[in-house]
């Protein structure tokens, strides 16, 4: 029957949680996940979900599911994390150097990773520290919400200092990833997504699987832009593609700085900017691809700085009212 736990408080995992077989492992509560250093939790082919405070209604100020320097790992079944940070402040996922991951290396049985926090306060969903997110076949899915309330510098998803989330399954093996942020306050440096590599890179890579990022900031202030990628490298080695939409009416609705860049093989690129967009760079080309087709649309002000290197598949550019 696996392990099933259910509270209303904290839930501590202090050790080794494993699965046999097809039992899985399922942690909820209206409280907190807290997972300390050298926690594991793994399982065969059995799922494993962890919940917290996901109905939003526990009071007092909380992260939702914290994991520091924890690993958990499946062969065949579907890993998902879902939390809310307290009402009155905290973040609702935060990853500090852990590591995630789905082991199957077949479409057929691999499972999925999802991840997804909410903060009425805070950040949505923060990976950091070096976070591995990793999957061959399986898909990663990662969303987030922040930022409702009050504050400036706050976003849907950060993955910062070093965090990789990478797919490396090819041809029908191939795993997708997709990450959604939405950040709704109305101060200053709201981000939908926001990718800092500056220093410890962030890397997002796929094979043969596409990379989506959606970035929404609805009501910030100055400097709030839809997706961010500050030194951030977004990788496509294979066929996959990489489809970055941003919309932000404040700010940028994609903006690359400090060498940020996308790169794809025999991939395409597309950025659709749902407002203005902004590329700076002093190194390797902003946007790269070998035998793809870049496409950039803008509906608002589209400034360009740095390389853009494509191979057959041409560039396309439409700079919208801007």
């Amino acid at each position: 029957s696996g392990l099933i736990v259910s509270a209303t408080g904290t839930i501590h995992v202090d050790g080794r949680l494993t699965a046999l077989g097809t039992a899985p492992v399922s942690l909820t509560t209206a409280g907190k996940i807290v997972l300390p250093a050298d926690s594991e939790i793994g399982s065969l082919s059995g799922d494993i979900t962890l919940s917290a405070n996901a109905g939003g209604t526990t009071s007092g100020s909380f992260t939702g599911i914290e994991a520091n320097r924890t690993r958990i790992s499946s062969t065949a079944g579907d890993i998902r994390l879902v939390a809310q940070s307290g009402s009155d402040g905290g973040l609702g996922v935060v990853l500090a150097n852990s590591t995630i991951e789905s082991l199957g290396a077949s479409a057929a049985t691999a499972g999925s990773i999802a991840i997804d926090g909410t903060s009425i306060h805070e950040t949505g969903v923060l990976s950091t520290d070096s976070t591995r997110i990793a999957a061959v076949a399986g898909h990663i899915s990662i969303s987030g919400q922040g930022g409702q309330v009050g504050g400036s510098f706050r976003s849907g998803v950060t993955l910062e200092l070093g965090t990789e989330v990478t797919t490396t399954g090819a041809g029908a093996d191939a795993g997708d990833i997709s990450i959604v942020g939405t950040a709704g306050g109305s101060d200053n440096s709201q981000i939908g997504v926001s990718l800092k590599g500056t220093g410890d890179g962030v890397r997002i890579n796929a094979v043969d699987g596409d990379i989506s990022i959606h970035g929404t900031t609805s009501n910030g202030g100055t400097n709030s832009d839809g997706i961010l990628l500050d030194g951030a490298m977004i990788s496509s080695t294979g066929d996959g593609n990489i489809l970055l939409t941003g919309t932000a009416t404040a700010g940028n609705a994609l903006q690359f700085i400090s060498d940020g860049r996308a790169v794809t093989n025999s991939g395409d690129i597309l950025l659709d900017a749902n407002g203005d967009l902004t590329t700076t760079s002093g190194g390797p080309p902003v946007l790269s691809a070998t035998a793809g087709a870049i496409t950039i649309d803008s509906t608002g002000t589209l400034r360009v700085a740095g390389d853009i290197d494509h191979g057959s598949g041409g560039t396309t550019i439409d700079g919208g009212s801007g």
